[in-house]
């Protein structure tokens, strides 16, 4: 999962698309900043040869899917898988 965020700045609003953070968060939630290098470590840590086998799904997330995945996330290392597919 991939979140986009604004980082904090003392610059005015008119400016603040240039903060943009994109973040990869992981099913066991753990926070990751996004970058080729924390990519090509999650790809080693789960054997992906080939981009081709992964899936990209956008989720929304409202109060019932917020409280399932609090659920999961106490009881589970897989809360994003146990909520989302």
């Amino acid at each position: 999962m991939v979140v986009d965020d604004y980082s904090v700045s003392s610059r005015s609003r008119s400016d603040q698309h240039d903060d943009l953070v994109t973040y990869m968060v992981a099913d066991d939630l753990s926070v990751t900043p996004m970058s080729m290098t924390s990519t090509m470590a999650l790809f080693k840590k789960y054997n992906i040869q080939e981009v081709d086998v992964l899936e990209e799904k956008v989720v929304s997330i409202g109060l019932e899917e917020a409280l399932h995945l609090l659920h999961c996330a106490l009881h589970s290392k897989e809360a994003l898988t146990n909520v989302f597919l």
